[in-house]
């Protein structure tokens, strides 16, 4: 689990793997210790939460955007792989 500190850095280690130039490298990462990460979250404006984690040994940033509209929430995630693409963003609803 990774928490993010409210428009504050939130220091943290973590297996999750983030956006890698050669990820389809053999081998790719094993045996690597748990990355150091730090995570934030702020409010963009009333119906928008917006999370960054960035990873301290990397120069590459996840990026995620929830829009709300009532119960409805739109999630959207953003790296270097696909800042520049489509995306079609994860729905949900609240309950």
């Amino acid at each position: 689990m990774i928490s993010f500190g409210r428009e504050q850095w939130n220091y943290q280690k973590t297996t999750k793997f983030g956006p890698y130039l050669v990820a389809r490298a053999m081998a790719n990462r094993k045996g690597l210790p748990a990355f150091d990460v730090t995570g934030s979250f702020t409010w963009v404006d009333e119906n928008t939460l917006e999370f960054t984690l960035r990873y301290i040994e990397s120069p590459h940033t996840e990026t995620v955007i929830c829009k709300f509209d009532g119960d409805a929430v739109k999630m959207d995630v953003i790296n270097i792989w696909n800042q520049k693409q489509d995306r079609v963003p994860l729905e949900g609803v609240l309950r």
